[in-house]
């Protein structure tokens, strides 16, 4: 008979043994002490990791770490699923629609406004999910870059390991991510450790003698970076190109960062959108009013006042007059009713204009969401 609950402590090398072996049978190698250092290269992660046994032997797990993702002045408490595995030998068993529906209450009972996870959209839709939020991928080769820029000077900025030990540098760059727009809270213990998630790569950035920010890449890619001075960044990337002795990359940024990089998207060679993550919405309430009011910070809305009933979770009123944003439940009519999976389209998506053309609630959506890369799960 199979049994459910929170993995025991003396069990942790057993799950990282599982989860090793069901993603190595499914996708390619894997070990999740180095993908996920902060969680997985430390004791305790049981404490955060649903299980499914029989008879003592692990059959399914499923691990979620919580966190604060930082809009401005506010914040919303996210919980980010991960390592969803089953034994390919027991699917079918009804395991992981056990152990989803287990962590999602937990991180209900937590206090969680959004659980967020990466995975095939039909598969998560089952659970509640759907894609949210966007991010733009710019390509920068170097030809492009020679072209904007000219050739560059390829001593004027140097890449050295952001590591536990980089001191004094190591404090100002963590202070330099918390002072950014949009970005989940890091301890400075851990700032390094995320830093290296999926194997990815930190560096300092100098220029010259001087700090000027730094970078997170990921199989050759930046995924996230952040700079004293924005307007660097065009000469940062060039330089990065011939550092890494690459012909090209990637550099991400979100929808709304796109008003600061207008010189980098002038040297990109293409570009392309695609959804942030998939997100399950627990608190409707504080989604929505933590993020446009973020949105108000960025850009002026439209006055108004209307009435999103989202199904099985209430109606609520929006209001916004000037920079002034309200979100309460209410009983009044509804301008728009949508399911939750359709209310996270229109209210996060690029494309929720075109989704839902006749949809009256002025400039308000898409409202900007994202998790960074480096505090995936």
């Amino acid at each position: 008979m199979l049994e459910y609950g929170l993995a025991r402590p003396e069990e942790e090398q057993a799950l990282l043994d599982f989860g090793n072996y069901v993603f190595s049978m499914s996708h390619e190698p894997t070990d999740f002490r180095v993908l996920q250092p902060r969680i997985y290269g430390r004791p305790g992660f049981s404490k955060i990791t649903q299980v499914a046994r029989e008879e003592g032997r692990i059959l399914g797990m499923v691990s979620a770490i919580t966190g604060s993702l930082m809009a401005g002045g506010e914040s919303l408490r996210y919980g980010y699923v991960g390592t969803v595995a089953a034994h390919p030998y027991h699917r079918g068993r009804g395991i992981m629609k056990r152990l989803m529906a287990d962590t999602l209450n937990s991180l209900r009972q937590q206090g969680c406004d959004v659980a967020v996870l990466g995975g095939q959209r039909q598969r998560y839709q089952h659970f509640g999910f759907e894609d949210a939020g966007g991010k733009l991928a710019l390509y920068l080769s170097q030809g492009s870059m020679v072209h904007v820029l000219g050739p560059g000077k390829r001593d004027r900025f140097r890449f050295l390991p952001l590591e536990e030990n980089s001191g004094e540098d190591l404090q100002r760059l963590h202070r330099l991510h918390q002072s950014q727009t949009l970005v989940c809270s890091r301890p400075l213990s851990d700032f390094p450790l995320i830093l290296r998630t999926w194997g990815g790569s930190a560096y300092r950035i100098y220029e010259g003698d001087s700090l000027a920010g730094y970078c997170y890449v990921l199989g050759g890619d930046v995924k996230e970076f952040a700079l004293f001075d924005r307007e660097l960044a065009p000469e940062v990337f060039q330089a990065l190109l011939n550092t890494l002795q690459r012909t090209g990359m990637q550099v991400t940024l979100r929808p709304f960062e796109l008003a600061d990089h207008a010189r980098l998207f002038a040297c990109a060679d293409s570009w392309e959108m695609s959804p942030a993550l998939m997100v399950s919405v627990f608190n409707w309430q504080a989604f929505l009013q933590t993020l446009l009011r973020f949105k108000a910070s960025l850009q002026p809305l439209a006055a108004g006042q209307r009435v999103l009933d989202i199904a099985g979770t209430g109606a609520y009123e929006i209001t916004v007059t000037d920079k002034i944003v309200s979100v309460r439940e209410t009983g009044l009519e509804a301008d728009m009713a949508l399911d939750p999976l359709a209310a996270l389209r229109l209210t996060t998506l690029p494309l929720s204009q075109p989704l839902y053309p006749q949809h009256p609630f002025f400039n308000w959506f898409p409202l900007p969401f994202d998790i960074p890369s480096a505090d995936a799960f």
